[in-house]
């Protein structure tokens, strides 16, 4: 019976398919978007590089592993993360 597989908000839960996710990217509009998507019915952690709970510098390897070793163990990573391009297109 699929009701047995969630908490009263919906999500899964004991025997559900529920992960644990690393999302880099989401404060970004894309990386927003997909949080809000994956977080319906997944732990999503949130990571960028304004982010106060897991910051991060995608263009540091030091940060990168700082990130995971802070994080523990996920299911999987997904990024929707780019370089600032802003002041490229300002000149």
């Amino acid at each position: 019976m699929a009701s047995d597989l969630t908490d009263p908000n919906g999500k899964p839960s004991g025997g559900g398919y529920a992960v644990k996710l690393l999302l880099i990217g989401a404060t970004g509009t894309i990386g927003q978007a997909v949080a809000v998507a994956l977080s319906q019915h997944h732990e999503v952690i949130a990571a960028s590089r304004s982010s106060e709970m897991a910051r991060v510098d995608i263009t540091s390897p030091t940060s990168i592993r700082a990130l995971f070793a802070a994080v523990g163990a996920i299911d999987g990573v997904i990024s929707a993360s780019a370089p600032r391009v802003a002041s490229r297109w300002s000149s």
